[in-house]
């Protein structure tokens, strides 16, 4: 960025100098309720989309902070970097309102800008913290290009158009999941009943490798190196996020020295610890992670193909039934968690291998289709690069977009 020939009219700033920026805070659980009392309590993991499970607090604590629909949002730790508008709420301290002078910068503008890999390198270089990660120290160095407003606005326009596009994709997406589910249960049946009879088996019998390491204590994350899968990495789909940029790292060294939690293609992952995250499932279900290693809060599961087939067993634990089958193993302490042990010893409906087979080539038509349907990840950021090259050339009118 500091080698960027700026046309009259554009300028650079830093985020502290065109917004002011509001930090939630956490009220505690004191504070939770039961709907319809309070109002939303937004974590990161809301804004993500990878929390199902939304809280409510009551609002009549001094230190609640709450935003509104059009409020700008970006947050700062645990998935650092995640930008988004359309939640209205109490804020929790992960999370801050961005609030512009709109005379410097738009908050459409700004929306898209934060989501740059300019913004996201800066926040992975100045993060901290293993187990949570933390990029409040980012902020100073945050720095945003300033086009003229009339520019923000063409840009901020164009973008909101392939965003839309990419949100009608994901819908399609979510229908052809209920769909999956719909199928295991009319072809296996409730996994927790077993009605069709099928023989069980303890999960240890159909795995190779049932494993989690207790700590990653004292580690350091780098701003890049072996991925690092943690429980907000994991969709709502159960895929993993493909976005290598929003993992965070560890070197080769320290990776070498957990060998049992290297992931391989098909492999499962399950959140083991977490009030609102124990039970969660997710697969390898792309290349571009075999390879990396998991935080010590996710157990990894190594199917047998020879007895069971990882598609099967990934929807048997995904399933509303299979998740009912998981929480009756779940203790509940200070936090909510499920042992290695309780995990091996779960009893697995096991239909013959063929059956699985063939639900499988099932997913895997329907996988392909959800490929077509989704929008690559990074294409907003790359479109954001491209209007703002075009933008310096003059030739912003010319810019196309394809569904």
């Amino acid at each position: 960025m500091s080698t960027f020939a700026f046309p009259e009219g554009w300028r650079k700033a830093s985020l502290l100098d065109i917004a002011k920026l509001h930090r939630g805070s956490e009220p505690g659980s004191q504070s939770y309720c039961a709907p319809p009392e309070g109002t939303r309590f937004l974590r990161v993991g809301d804004l993500s989309g990878k929390t199902d499970k939304a809280k409510q607090i009551n609002t009549r604590s001094d230190d609640v902070v709450t935003c509104q629909k059009s409020d700008l949002l970006m947050t700062f730790d645990g998935s650092p970097g995640i930008v988004a508008t359309g939640f209205e709420g109490a804020i929790s301290s992960g999370i801050r309102i961005i609030e512009p002078n709109e005379n410097e910068a738009l908050k459409d503008y700004l929306y898209y800008f934060l989501q740059t890999e300019f913004v996201q390198q800066t926040m992975r270089r100045f993060s901290t913290g293993a187990t949570i990660v933390h990029a409040s120290k980012a902020i100073p160095h945050i720095q945003v290009i300033l086009p003229p407003l009339d520019l923000q606005r063409k840009i901020g326009d164009v973008l909101h158009l392939t965003e839309d596009m990419t949100q009608k994709r994901k819908q399609a997406s979510q229908l052809a999941n209920g769909l999956i589910e719909s199928l295991f249960i009319k072809k296996f049946g409730d996994p927790l009943l077993n009605p069709y009879g099928w023989s069980t088996e303890p999960l240890h019998k159909l795995c190779k490798e049932i494993y989690r390491y207790p700590t990653f204590y004292g580690i350091r994350y780098k701003p890049d190196g072996v991925p690092v899968v943690r429980i907000g990495d994991i969709l709502k789909d159960g895929t993993l996020d493909e976005q290598i940029s929003n993992y965070v790292f560890i070197d080769g060294d320290t990776n070498k020295r957990f060998p049992r939690t290297l992931l391989e293609y098909n492999d499962i992952l399950m959140a083991v610890r977490g009030d609102g995250s124990t039970g969660k499932i997710g697969r390898v279900s792309t290349t571009k992670l075999v390879g990396a290693n998991i935080s010590p809060n996710l157990i990894r599961i190594q199917p047998d193909h020879t007895r069971i087939h990882s598609l099967y067993l990934f929807h048997l634990f995904s399933s509303r039934q299979g998740q009912a089958l998981i929480q009756s193993r779940i203790t509940r302490t200070a936090k909510k968690k499920i042992t290695a042990v309780e995990l091996k010893a779960l009893e697995i409906p096991v239909p013959q291998l063929e059956t699985q087979q063939k639900f499988a080539r099932a997913v895997e038509m329907m996988e392909r289709i959800k490929r077509v349907q989704n929008t690559s990840a990074t294409h907003i950021s790359q479109l954001f690069q491209s209007l703002m090259h075009s933008a310096y050339k003059g030739r912003l009118a010319t810019v196309k977009i394809t569904a």
